[in-house]
């Protein structure tokens, strides 16, 4: 595994048209988080004559936007004005290809395993399989193709999807949640029902698979299933609906949790990053575990099946690829090392597949193109794109 996750970056030896042993390790890569297979050494060729270079293929397609959402295999971003348009197959989505979701008035979008949902004039809807309780198979869910509006969340500023769970930061800073109140659901809750505040005078929050955590003035906070060390304490051994304070980490300024894996990572303090939990058979810390930056001042911070990633306040992005297969002595993170993309505003990670939410307000994605995660209609199984080559996603005509 190290093998994999320390040698990234695609070439073009990996886009359609591959001899097929070829696309066959090019889609492995894929599935365990490469950005780069090289199957020989030689200087990157220039695109065809007829080819276009996606980073300057914008012309004449909506590209601009304002937010940028990443799911296991769906994404969605808002675009200036508040439409809402989300593409590749999954957490609700039958089409992959960019389709509309909402016209205007969008003000936020998460996308969990199974859903997705969003803020439109304050009020929350989900589209997708929703709210099954991980504990019981065979227990209450319920299936939208079409957004639904969410009974009582009303006057929300901010949300977050995660697998068995969604949860709503109110206008007044009250974080409630929907779902299973074992899997991060918190205190009432239900697959009808919003629970009882699970942390008031919040400021921001994150949902993974089974947890979900905010921050307030006092701190840090974690609930759900301690499972893997998702709440960065030692005090919870099964679960709980009460939000936890995670210790050492102050003043945070981004957080995000992977939808996938019970791992968090937060930038906090002057520009520091730490991140709990762990991944696959992997356990990096059930306490927060500081790891090295880079010397610019770190902006935004996402975590994805097989690595972790940091936009600098300059633009430039870093991977910490996830050593998920390593002996005790491996790192559990590699050495983060920059890609080469244009300068981003916020990037999201899913299974196999990247985008990113450029500084110039375009969508561009990379990794495996099938299912439409890449903003594509058609995506061959074995196409990989490398970051170099990122697809910008357009939007209509």
């Amino acid at each position: 595994m190290r093998w994999w996750a320390n040698r990234c970056s695609v070439r073009r030896s990996c886009r359609t048209g591959a001899p097929p042993y070829r696309a066959c390790v090019c889609l492995i890569a894929a599935l365990v988080g490469c950005e780069t297979v090289q199957f020989e050494a030689r200087e990157r060729s220039a695109p065809p004559p007829n080819e276009t270079d996606s980073r300057d293929d914008l012309a004449g397609a909506r590209t601009s936007a304002t937010h940028l959402q990443v799911g296991p295999g769906t994404s969605c971003a808002v675009l200036e004005g508040g439409a809402l348009w989300c593409w590749g197959k999954g957490s609700g989505m039958a089409a992959a290809g960019p389709q509309q979701v909402a016209e205007d008035g969008v003000t936020d979008v998460s996308v969990g395993a199974q859903r997705y949902c969003f803020l439109r004039d304050g009020e929350g809807y989900c589209a997708g399989r929703t709210f099954r309780s991980y504990y019981d198979a065979n227990g209450p869910q319920e299936t939208h193709d079409a957004p639904t509006r969410i009974r009582g969340a009303v006057q929300m500023r901010a949300l977050s999807a995660g697998t068995w769970h969604t949860c709503y930061l109110s206008d007044a800073g009250a974080i409630r949640c929907l779902g299973d109140p074992e899997s991060g659901a918190g205190q009432g809750a239900s697959i009808r029902r919003l629970g009882t505040p699970v942390l008031r005078n919040a400021s921001m929050v994150t949902s993974g698979r089974l947890h979900s955590c905010g921050v307030n003035a006092e701190g840090l906070h974690c609930w759900g299933a301690s499972r893997g060390g998702a709440l960065g304490t030692t005090a919870v051994r099964s679960f709980t609906p009460r939000a936890k304070r995670v210790e050492g980490i102050e003043q945070v300024r981004h957080m995000r949790a992977a939808a996938s894996e019970p791992l968090t990572c937060a930038i906090f303090g002057e520009s520091e990053l730490a991140c709990w939990g762990s991944a696959g058979a992997r356990l990096l810390g059930e306490t927060p575990v500081r790891l090295e930056t880079p010397d610019d001042a770190l902006h935004r911070v996402t975590v994805g099946s097989h690595a972790a990633f940091v936009v600098t306040e300059s633009g430039a992005l870093y991977r910490y690829a996830i050593n998920s297969e390593g002996g005790a002595d491996a790192p559990f993170f590699g050495t983060p090392r920059r890609l080469d993309v244009p300068p981003l505003e916020d990037v999201g990670a899913g299974i196999a597949h990247r985008c990113g939410l450029g500084k110039d307000g375009a969508v561009r994605c990379w990794g495996l193109a099938a299912f439409g995660r890449l903003g594509q209609p058609d995506g061959q199984v074995g196409e990989v794109v490398p970051a170099e080559d990122a697809v910008v996603v357009s939007f209509g005509g």
